[in-house]
This record gives C-alpha cells, structure tokens and sequence, in this order.
C-alpha cells in the first residue's frame, strides 16, 4: 500500500469513528461519557495477542459509476457491549455508508447510508438504456408489455 492510500484509509476511519461516536452512545457507551468508546481493528493474524491496530479495508471500482472506493471494518467497544462497524467511501461522491452490527444481537444500526441516494444518481439520465428500463419496468415506458 502506499502512502497516499494510507492516509486515505487513516483519514475515512477516523471520520467514521468520530460519526460513530456520536450516533451509538446510546447502545455501546453512555452518552455522557462518549470517551469511554474505544475503536480498534484486528490483531492482524499473530500467533501472540498483541497490538489490534489493522483496519481491515478493500480497495476497488464501483461498478455503478466508475469510482474508486475503499471499504473498511473495523470494531468498537464501550462499557453495554461492542460492535462491528462498516464503512464505504467514494472518490467523487464521499461518504457511502457507515453501518454499525451490535455482536450481542446482530442489530444492524445505520450512521449515515447514502446508496440509494446515489443509485438515483447514477440512474437520472447518465444512461439512458438504463432510464428506458426503468421506465418500463415501473410502467411508463411505452415498450408495449401487456398490451394486446
């Protein structure tokens, strides 16, 4: 990894953090001392426990619109429990999604999620192949489906 896609990856988790940290007091620490939460990522696969400092993250081309995006996995813990969160940034449009999974039940708690705003995007006559399917399929398009 170099060192610009390092600190890329070092600057999104820590907006995500900070996103996070105000959202989920209420679940993982209280709100009135939201220092008590600690992020961490994995030991990185040692033999020994030891540090837990690898953000687990994937770099690729979205296939929706082109851009670069990176996604990451990372935990956090506080004193009612801990969680995985999930985040995704794009290169031109920025903040995709932040989804936090409580590890007790499974609850999935959404930050931020911006996809379908950004589906709507991608489909709002950027292509319009895809317009004139959507067109049909939601029943405006003239493409003669049921008709006799």
């Amino acid at each position: 990894m170099n060192s610009a896609s390092r600190c890329l990856l070092n600057n999104f988790w820590c907006i995500s953090c900070k996103r996070c940290s105000e959202r989920i007091g209420e679940y993982i620490a209280p709100p009135s001392n939201i220092a008590v939460l600690q992020a961490y990522g994995r030991d990185g696969n040692r033999r020994s426990e030891g540090r837990r400092n690898f953000i687990e993250h994937t770099n690729y081309v979205s296939q929706d619109d082109g851009s670069k995006r990176i996604r990451i996995r990372y935990n956090v813990e506080g004193p009612y429990g801990d969680a995985f969160v999930f985040a995704e940034h794009s290169a031109t449009s920025g903040l995709v999604y932040i989804l936090v999974q409580d590890k007790r039940g499974g609850q999935i708690i959404p930050i931020v999620d911006n996809r379908s705003m950004l589906m709507s995007q991608a489909l709002s006559g950027e292509n319009a192949g895809m317009m004139d399917a959507m067109s049909k399929l939601l029943g405006g398009g003239s493409g003669g489906g049921g008709q006799k």
